[in-house]
């Protein structure tokens, strides 16, 4: 190991220089801080003063907002022109419509339901019209005879007859 001047080996003057530039190190820190501290204080203060004046424009704008929202409110109830009004009575008529639309399906149904029970009445009446047109027609049979002279003639035999009460509990019953 070498010695230097003032008998302190290499090793401890590194060691010392690396000592002392810390210290210069803290000591700039120290003075960056203070710098800081002192601009950023003052950056502060300048930032509650643009803070404040943006404050006082805003609370004005909403004021004047407000005033005149009261006054085109105002106006719109002098009109007429309320929405609250305008929306109670739509929902009103709302209402209405719904209920007429309801009355009208109903008496769409009765309607059907009136309708279908004309048709199914109709088919009954075709029904015993054809069973009692059929029961009414005679049964036409013809059938030769000789006599004794040996001409022929024919002879009708009377018709059947059958009882109006039977056709009608045949057609009610299907």
């Amino acid at each position: 190991m070498t010695t230097a001047k003032n008998g302190k080996s290499t090793s401890e003057e590194v060691l010392l220089a690396g000592v002392g530039a810390c210290e210069e190190g803290r000591e700039m820190a120290v003075k960056q801080f203070d710098n800081a501290v002192e601009s950023g204080s003052a950056l502060f203060s300048d930032l509650v003063q643009r803070g404040e004046k943006v404050e006082d424009d805003i609370v004005s704008r909403f004021f004047e907002t407000t005033k005149i929202k009261t006054r085109v409110q105002n106006m719109r109830q002098f009109f007429g022109l309320d929405n609250a009004r305008r929306e109670r009575k739509i929902e009103a008529l709302s209402d209405k419509v719904d209920k007429l639309i309801e009355a009208v399906a109903k008496l769409a149904e009765k309607k059907v339901k009136e309708q279908e029970e004309k048709e199914k009445l109709a088919r009954q009446a075709k029904t015993e019209d054809k069973t009692s047109t059929t029961a009414k027609a005679p049964a036409r049979t013809s059938a030769k005879s000789t006599t004794s002279t040996g001409s022929t003639s024919t002879s009708r035999s009377a018709p059947t007859k059958t009882s109006a009460k039977s056709t009608t509990s045949n057609t009610k019953s299907s």
